[in-house]
Order: structure tokens, then sequence, then C-alpha cells
């Protein structure tokens, strides 16, 4: 997923029908099939004493997304009632609203935005997790629902501003600028695909000159005001003040796990010290909890925090396929500003068996032994009870386009619960649902 295109996706705005699941399922036997796995019991233990659990998988495939969802209800109902997938600030908030209203036109809109997080995972298995955790949601008494929380940096300002527009509430002394949020307050996201950006570098032009849309030059413009005014800014949100701080100061950094550790220690410390348990989910890599290749991920900032006692469970997988890539067919012209590009539009993807952690571009140690051990479609494994895992470095150790990631310590010093899964199918792009 890393081929350097300029991805803007015009949405229109009716809203998506309840109905439109049957149309959905229809193109998905012409895309692929949906997922066959059924409801598991994947019991993994939970001591009194343990108060964070991190599911590392692989994205791009299906069975991940399946058994993330199954987790979620096994440890809630263990008294866990706060999830913390993968995502920003901003877009837990657009994911709780959806929560709170249904509106899967929402679900949709989130679902394809995910792509600036993982691509791969802006999916039709993502958004049908969502829709399984909006119904067992619904279920559930007040006092027990499940709350978003997003700890992860910012990669799209129009949820960043689209939150922020629902934080403000209309206010007679108001900040004329601040004020002007309200009329952003909707779901609306605006773009188009191209094929090329070579036309915006030959104008001389910056990309944003051409594809910005309203959402991102209004965000930018606030951006720059509250920089230069920030007590004036902040005044105009009222009682949400404190949010739309921790929003507005958000900046992009390439030091990504030290920033979500950060945001843990101010988010999710002080739901831990009310006695609050946490489930997140993130790439496999950021649940381990030493060094890899001398880099610390997430899992390692956590087990060394006097507020957390972290369980770590990685999603290994074999047998299976991802989403590679998103293949844009040309669809004409389209001339913005004087300069023409080449339009494009989502026609199909390719899948990969190579990058599923256990083939020759992707090797972790150990894979090969669970092949043989086990044949069913998903295994559940508590590492702390199995004394082969004692001795090992299993799991821990592995290639990547060969390259080598050697973590340190042992397996159990990293990880302490596995799910083995096998023959997952890749993940369908939600976007060629609308061709």
């Amino acid at each position: 997923m890393n081929r350097v295109y300029l991805f803007i996706v015009i949405f229109l705005t009716p809203l998506f029908l309840s109905g439109q699941q049957e149309i959905l399922k229809e193109k998905l036997k012409i895309l692929g099939k949906e997922s066959s796995v059924t409801n598991i019991s994947l019991d993994i233990p939970v001591s009194v004493e343990e108060n964070v659990f991190l599911f590392g998988f692989v994205h791009g495939s299906q069975t991940p997304q399946f058994v993330d969802f199954e987790i979620l209800k096994q440890l809630h109902s263990q008294g866990v009632r706060y999830y913390a997938p993968e995502v920003d600030f901003s877009l837990a908030e657009l994911l709780n609203q959806y929560l709170a209203n249904g509106n899967e036109y929402l679900l949709k809109l989130i679902t394809k935005k995910y792509k600036h997080r993982v691509p791969q995972d802006a999916s039709v298995d993502f958004y049908n997790k969502w829709i399984k955790i909006y119904e067992f949601n619904l279920r559930l008494p007040e006092s027990e629902k499940i709350r978003i929380i997003g700890t992860d940096i910012e990669v799209h300002p129009e949820s960043t501003l689209t939150h922020l527009a629902f934080l403000y509430k209309s206010r007679a002394n108001a900040s004329p600028i601040v004020d002007s949020l309200k009329y952003f307050r909707n779901y609306d996201f605006d773009s188009i695909v191209v094929i090329s950006g070579k036309p915006a570098l030959k104008s001389g032009k910056s990309f944003g000159y051409f594809f910005d849309t309203e959402k991102t030059k209004f965000y930018n413009r606030l951006k720059a005001f509250y920089k230069e005014n920030p007590k004036n800014t902040l005044l105009s949100f009222g009682q949400d003040s404190i949010v739309a701080k921790y929003v507005l100061d958000q900046e992009f950094t390439r030091n990504r796990d030290s920033l979500i550790y950060e945001n843990w220690k101010k988010h999710i410390v002080p739901i831990i010290k009310k006695g609050e348990k946490v489930y997140a989910n993130f790439g496999y890599a950021h649940v381990f909890q030493e060094k890899i290749n001398d880099r610390k991920f997430l899992g390692y900032y956590l087990k060394r925090n006097k507020h957390f006692q972290v369980k770590s469970i990685l999603g290994v997988m074999s047998d299976s396929e991802v989403l590679d890539d998103l293949k844009i067919c040309k669809d004409g012209k389209i001339v913005l500003k004087g300069v023409a590009f080449r339009k494009g539009r989502y026609c199909n993807y390719t899948k990969s068996k190579k990058l599923d952690g256990d083939s020759s571009k992707e090797v972790m140690k150990g894979v090969s032994a669970l092949k043989a051990l086990f044949k069913s479609q998903i295994t559940s494994i508590d590492l702390m009870k199995d004394p082969i895992f004692k001795e090992k470095d299993w799991f821990i150790d592995f290639d990547k386009a060969n390259f080598p990631w050697t973590t340190t310590g042992s397996t159990l010093d990293n990880i302490q619960h596995l799910i083995y899964m096998r023959y997952s199918q890749a993940s369908i792009p939600l976007v060629l649902l609308d061709e």
C-alpha cells in the first residue's frame, strides 16, 4: 500500500440506508467472499491485576477483524468497558457518535477515511465489525456501554475539524472564526481521486493549492488563529475548552509510539486510577513489550509504567491472504484551477499471500511449529501455561523483506497470549462497493 497516489475521494451525501446491506452482500459475491468464521470462545485468561490488554495483528485480512470483536466481547464480560483501537482522538469521537446514533452513512465515511491511518483496513470487514460493536452496545445498559478512546497521532484534518465543529456550541461572545465552525457541523468529506500529482509539481504550486478541501483549508486557518490567539479561541468553546485545547495542540510527528504513550498517560491513566480496564488493538509490532531492533513500541512504554499491568495478545497467521493494494483505473480528466489532471477511480484490488507473517517476505519464527500442531482456523493459546514457551524465542524474532527484526528478551517477556489464525482471506476495500 505504499504507492504514491493523491487519494481524494468524492462522497455523495444521501443516507446510507440499512437496506443497502443486501446490495453490499451481492457485491461481495463478485469481489470476494465474506468471512466464513462463526462465533468462537477465545478463552483469554484475565487476572485481577491486569488492566490493559493489547491485541497486535497483521493488517488487511478478514479473520483478525473478526477476532478483534470476539476479544472485545469476552473482555467486556470481564469488566472492560473502554476500547482504544488504532485511531486518533477525533476519529474516536466520530466512532462514539456512530455508536450513539447508528448512522451507517457516518460509519461508511469513517471506514473510507481510515485509509489515512491503516490503508489495508479501510475495508468491508472493518465496517462490519463496527456494525457488530454498535449492535452489541445497543443491548447493554448505559453503565456498561463501550466507550472509544483515540490515542494515535492525528492524520486527517477533515475528521479533526468535524470533531471540533460538533464540539463547538454556538455562543454569542465567540470569536467569529471559531463561530464559523457551525457551518462544518456535518459529515461531508469532499474529494477526488487522481492518477498522478505530477501536474501539480510542474505548476510550481503545492498539492494543497489544488486538493485541499474546504474543511482542510478552514482547519489550517483555525490552527493559525489558535496559535496567535489561544485564549480567545478556547474561551469560545466554553466548558469544552479543555478538549478543544487538546485537539488544537496536536502536531504531526514521526515519533509515533512515544506520542501514543503520552496520550495514554493523558487519557487512560485517569481511567485506570478509577479501577477501569482498557482493551486496545494495533499492528503487531506495537504490542511487543521489549525493544525491537533497539526501537521502543507502545508495549515497551506501558510495561514500564506503574499504573499499567499489561497482557499482550499476538495475532499470528499462516496460509492466509492480505490486501496488498488498490488498483486505480483512468476515468477521464479533471481541470482544477486551470491545470488538467488525469482523474481516476478505484476499480479493483490485489491480494498477497506473501505478507501474512509466514512467507518469504515476512517470516516469523515458530509459525511452522504452529502449522504442524494446529489445524483449526482459529486457535487460542495461553503462552503462560504451556511450558514449551518458557525457553523459546518463538513469535518475537522475524524477517520483513529479508530485514531481520530481533526482539530483546524471551517470548513471555514480550507476549503472554497467542491467537493463531489460518486460511484468512484478504480484506475487501469498502470503496470498491461504490463502483
